[in-house]
């Protein structure tokens, strides 16, 4: 049996922030409700693609979201060095981009509920642990000490 495709939906870069000689910041307005609903547990990941040329509307490739699940606008730490990353770091905002629905299981923060938590990350694996800060900083009062290895 062959995967069904995801669907894409369009998005707008709000904002393309470079972090490192590296990778990049790269924001997005998500519009479609029902795409911002996708996005319910950090940890999860998403596809994104270019519009435009046959050959960059087929390629897409999978990136961590580092924003905070149910927020307006998705953010992704883009690290250059593939054709697709190398166009992407490189849009202006205002430019528009397709990404999937959030995919995969994310991490489970029930687990962590009521504990300490310790965080390791190298790199751009700091995406989906930012996503979980910034989850943990809005429910406070459900964890305890917070350290961020990185």
């Amino acid at each position: 049996m062959m995967k069904q495709s995801p669907i894409f939906s369009a998005v707008t870069l709000v904002e393309n922030r470079r972090e490192t000689p590296f990778a990049s910041h790269l924001s997005f307005e998500i519009k479609n409700g029902a795409l911002r609903k996708s996005f319910a547990i950090p940890g999860q990941y998403a596809a994104i693609r270019l519009p435009g040329t046959k050959e960059n509307h087929q390629v897409a490739s999978l990136f961590a979201m580092s924003s905070c699940p149910q927020d307006d606008v998705w953010s992704f730490l883009v690290k250059r060095g593939s054709p697709l990353t190398d166009l992407l770091v490189n849009l202006k905002p205002g430019a528009m981009a397709e990404i999937s629905p959030a995919q995969g299981k994310g991490f489970d923060m029930e687990l962590c509920r009521g504990k300490n938590i310790l965080l390791f990350a190298a790199g751009t694996g700091i995406s989906p642990l930012r996503s979980a800060l910034l989850w943990m900083m809005k429910k406070r009062k459900n964890y305890l000490a917070i350290t961020l290895f990185y």
